[in-house]
């Protein structure tokens, strides 16, 4: 199922953000991503854009988001999407 993210989701994003900055280059994250840290990005991002979840029975399977393109004006309606699944739910067609 599909839902919105929330705060209480950070550990989960955590868990499937901090696989592919560890273990990949698809990131331009250095280190992981802290539990805290990622819930501050969360309740940013969720004042302006959707943050959504993977749902399956309590479980997160993936994630995605929308985020600001650039701050110039003639950029104002344009986003950047990002989706990251968990390593053993890729090739399901849920991202």
């Amino acid at each position: 199922m599909i839902r919105l993210a929330t705060p209480s989701d950070a550990a989960a994003i955590c868990g499937i953000c901090n696989y592919y900055v560890l273990n990949t280059s698809v990131t331009f994250e250095e280190e992981a991503v802290a539990e805290a840290e990622m819930a501050a990005r969360i309740s940013e991002t969720i004042a302006i854009f959707p943050w959504l979840v993977w749902d399956e029975r309590g479980e997160l399977a993936g994630y995605a988001y929308a985020s600001k393109w650039k701050s110039r004006c003639a950029y104002r309606y344009s986003a950047e999407s990002t989706v990251y699944l968990r390593q053993d739910k890729i090739g399901r067609g849920i991202g």
